[in-house]
């Protein structure tokens, strides 16, 4: 029998974590563009990293993480390690500009050490985006998997799904560019959490409500603490 077309929760799961894929994105971008300058090479670093951190929680699930879940569970789960790599990540975030000109202290300003300098920074690029980025690699194959579960067919439903997450993505750089000023950096992190919260109960269920309504309220919560500094985030690159 042919397969039945994707169910409808999986493809929104899916743009959902598409659009906080690029909201986390844009916040990373602007925390890191301030500490390491609007430069080419710097836009280039950041996005290394972003992609690199993609990139090893796709492999990750390829090589069997988290295989003894059901992909619905699984998907879940990548959410709840996104809202905590970001609501842990804040006060690194806060300590960017620090840390930046730390490294620059550390590695000689001479042309010969000009790749020592550009790995370094790399190094700092990754540990601000590299475990939020993870989670989100390895929740797409999972938001598929579930949807040609549901299904019974493959390739219609693993192509939906990530053409839902295509979707979400464009969605998710929309607000980026229209929130970014009203809500700050702080603000966007925290409606980032929201949608991943959500997305995270669309699929595990409402057995994982109170678990992520805690996580979602931790990732709101955590830029108010002070770790994010207004003078800084509003000064100019």
């Amino acid at each position: 029998a042919p397969s039945g077309p994707p169910p409808f929760s999986p493809l929104l799961a899916a743009a959902l974590a598409g659009c906080v894929t690029i909201l986390l994105e844009t916040a990373w971008i602007r925390r890191l563009g301030l500490s390491l300058g609007s430069t080419v090479n710097a836009f280039s670093l950041m996005t290394a990293a972003f992609i690199i951190g993609i990139s090893a929680g796709a492999f990750a699930v390829e090589r069997g993480w988290l295989s003894g879940r059901s992909p619905r569970d699984a998907f879940a789960l990548c959410q709840l390690g996104s809202l905590a790599a970001v609501t842990l990540g804040v006060p690194v975030y806060g300590r960017l500009p620090y840390l930046a000109l730390t490294v620059g202290n550390w590695v000689p300003q001479d042309a010969g050490y000009y790749p020592q300098f550009e790995a370094a920074r790399f190094l700092l690029c990754l540990a601000a985006a590299g475990p939020a980025a993870f989670f989100a690699g390895a929740a797409m194959p999972f938001a598929a998997r579930a949807a040609a579960q549901d299904s019974g067919g493959v390739g219609r439903a693993v192509g939906a799904a990530y053409g839902a997450n295509a979707a979400g993505n464009a969605v998710g750089a929309v607000l980026g560019l229209w929130l970014l000023s009203p809500l700050g950096l702080g603000g966007l992190l925290g409606l980032a959490g929201l949608i991943s919260a959500a997305a995270g109960v669309l699929l595990g269920g409402p057995r994982l409500r109170p678990l992520f309504a805690a996580a979602a309220l931790a990732c709101v919560a955590a830029p108010r603490l002070g770790f994010l500094e207004p003078r800084i985030l509003s000064s100019g690159t």
